[in-house]
């Protein structure tokens, strides 16, 4: 029972040591836009296809506003 709770104290302390000052909070990181991290992070190709994604779905969305006010206007 002593060991592992050794080896508990021993995985915080060095978990606690890996997270340095530079790194902010998970408030401030959610914050930061996706447009902010560098490019050759192992995540940029799935942060360039989500932004592409909210594009697409920003676009589909303008046309079914559009088709909503033609049909509104033809049934008027």
């Amino acid at each position: 029972m002593a060991v592992r709770r050794t080896l508990f104290l021993g995985l915080l302390l060095s978990l606690a040591a890996c997270s340095g000052s530079e790194q902010g909070t998970a408030g401030e990181d959610e914050a930061r836009p996706a447009s902010r991290l560098p490019a050759d992070n192992v995540f940029s190709g799935q942060v360039r296809a989500l932004e592409k994604a909210e594009g697409l779905e920003q676009t589909l969305r303008e046309a079914e506003q559009r088709q909503r006010r033609q049909i509104e206007q033809q049934t008027r």
